[in-house]
This record gives structure tokens, sequence and C-alpha cells, in this order.
């Protein structure tokens, strides 16, 4: 039994990468070019598991027979990972993978105390270099939104360890609207997190309206207000730590109510913080970075609303009292990581 010191994605995608290395394909392709189309995501049904793969697929083709033979050694070796639940091989020829329960609620701790860098060394080898393309001109919100972009993944490439290239942007051509009328339209966090968040296809037709719209859509106002209502949840936060088994908030989700189910959705989101930071660095764009925190704000006003954090039992409750402190403290964490890459000013008093 190999036991996952580092994060699950990656003990997963290792063990993926050493067996396609060796496996015999089935097509005659380059194994470089064919491993580069290698995917590891969560698959689109929960049901399925919490990672699916195509690497049977890539090494298979439409040989199922190939692939039903194969199987058994990737699925061995996929559950010698002390977390890892269980691996099945889908028809249409995907691995499914499921992460044991109690995984999601251990990692907690991690997100806490390690904050933005959560996990991000383990994906260094996966991040090892990045491109900053800085923009010539910030008059226009194309050239700012670019410049606002660069500089957050900047922020993220050195939490990896990536080394950093730089290099002009070809985009200076496109005009977008006037970044001074924006600015004093919006004020800068409101406008950082607006362009941010959208294409750039909204720095060109801008609307102040919607960029400052207060709708639980909007980044520009979801993030802040979820930030501010944790931290009065927080106010007067108890000692979390205590012994494994008073901790944990997770059972097996087929046994869980649908406040539980929420909780473990929160949970095991807070755990894709390296995989968001992984996209946002490999495409060129903090827009996946604000969807990601926007995701977490969106499955936490689930949970307010579901449960009545405000004015309900549900944090001083006796059984499950320290777990849920520990879930929403590693949401705040990770939210408020997030908005300090960003170099958003979170406002003591927002609403």
């Amino acid at each position: 039994m190999f036991v996952m010191s580092v994060h699950y994605w990656v003990a997963v995608r290792s063990i993926l990468q050493q067996l396609f290395e060796k496996v015999p394909l089935s097509i005659e392709c380059d194994r470089d070019v064919l491993a580069r189309n290698l995917t590891l995501r969560p698959p689109k049904e929960e049901a399925w598991g919490d990672l699916c793969s195509n690497i049977l697929l890539l090494i298979c083709a439409d040989d199922a027979a190939t692939r039903n033979r194969i199987a058994p050694e990737f699925i061995s070796a996929l559950e010698g990972l002390d977390d890892i639940k269980g691996v099945s091989l889908s028809e249409n020829g995907y691995l499914n993978i499921t992460v044991n329960p109690d995984y999601w609620g251990q990692q907690l701790f991690d997100i806490i105390e390690r904050g933005a860098s959560y996990a991000l060394a383990d994906i260094r080898p996966f991040c090892l270099e990045f491109t900053a393309f800085w923009p010539q001109k910030t008059d226009n919100l194309v050239g700012l939104r670019q410049q606002w972009n660069v500089q957050t993944l900047c922020q993220l490439a050195e939490k990896v360890g990536a080394d950093i290239n730089e290099a002009p942007w070809a985009g200076d051509t496109v005009q977008g609207f006037s970044s001074k009328s924006a600015l004093s339209k919006c004020g800068e966090t409101t406008l950082k997190l607006a362009l941010l968040s959208r294409t750039q296809d909204f720095a060109i037709d801008f609307k102040p309206l919607r960029a400052a719209e207060r709708c639980y859509g909007n980044p520009a106002f979801s993030l802040l207000y979820a930030n501010a209502r944790l931290k009065a949840l927080l106010m007067r936060p108890e000692d979390i730590s205590a012994p494994p088994d008073e901790v944990l908030l997770l059972t097996p989700v087929e046994t869980a109510g649908l406040n539980s189910c929420l909780e473990i959705a929160l949970a095991k989101l807070l755990c894709q913080w390296p995989l968001a930071v992984r996209r946002s660095l490999i495409e060129g764009d903090a827009m996946h970075l604000i969807s990601f925190l926007q995701e977490i704000t969106l499955l936490f006003f689930r949970l307010y609303q579901q449960v009545g954090l405000q004015s309900s039992d549900y944090l001083v409750d006796k059984e499950h009292k320290k777990a849920r402190q520990l879930l929403l403290t590693a949401v705040k964490a990770q939210l408020c990581s997030g908005l300090d890459i960003l170099d958003v000013d979170r406002a003591e008093e927002f609403i």
C-alpha cells in the first residue's frame, strides 16, 4: 500500500504517467505527443467518482479487447494508493477513480495552514515555466486587464516555483473602454474583479452597471460578500484542533444527508486549488482562478441558505461543531488567499 503524501491529483497522475510510458501503444503515434492529450479531471457526473482519465483510450484507441485486458494493471496500481477507495473502467473507456471520503476532511488542516501555497509544490513538475506577456499600454481596459492578469499569474508562478520568462504582448493593437473612465465609475477593486472574471470582450464592450452589479453571479460582489459573511460567522472562533475522530464531518456520500453532501462538496472543491492554479498558468488567464473562487463562493452560499447559518445552531451543534468550524475556516482561508493573490482590498466593512 502506497500512502499519498502528495496531493491526490498529483499522486494519481504520476501513477498514470509511469504506466503510460511502459505500456505498448495500439496505434502508431509519437508517445510524447499522445501524452500531452492525457486528461485527469473530475467526471461530468458525481456518481462516477472524483476523477476520470482517458489514458486507456489513448493507449488502445478503439481496441476494446486490449483495453479490457490491460485495465486491471492500471486499476491495481491506482488502488494501491492509500487514499483511493476504488477504480473502475467505464463502458466508454474512461477510468473512473473514487477517493476515500475522509481524505477531503484531512486536507482542511493543510489548506488553513498553507493558504495560497497549499499543494502548489506538488504541481511544480506540471508547471515548470510561465511566460509573462506584459502590455505596453494600460490606458484602455484591454491593456489594463492584461496587466492585472499578468501580475496575478506571476504571483501564482512564484508560489509554484515556476521559472518566469517575459515577452511583449501582441494584443496592444486592440482598443478597449477608457481605463480612466472605468476606474472613476467603478473603483479599482470592483473593476479588477469584473475584468479578470470575464473574457477580453468585456473590456471592449464594457458596461459599468454590469461590472458593479450586486448579485451572487458577479464575482466583483460575491467574493467580497462571502468573505464578509465568513468573517462574521467566525468572529469568535474556537480551537479547531481536535482528535481526528472528532474533526471529520465527512461520512460516505451515499449515507449523508443533504447538508453533509454540501459540506463534502465544499471540502472536495477546496482541494482543487492547485488544479485551478495550474490551469490559470497553462492557459495564461487568471479568469480560471476567479472562476474557481466563485464556485467556492456559490457553494458556500448554498450551504448558508440551506441551513440558515446566521440564525441556526449549525456552528454550535455539539456533534459537528469542530468539523463545521474547520470547514468554514478553510473556506475563508482559501478565499482570502485568492483575494490576496489578486491584490484585492478586503475592506473591513463590505456590507
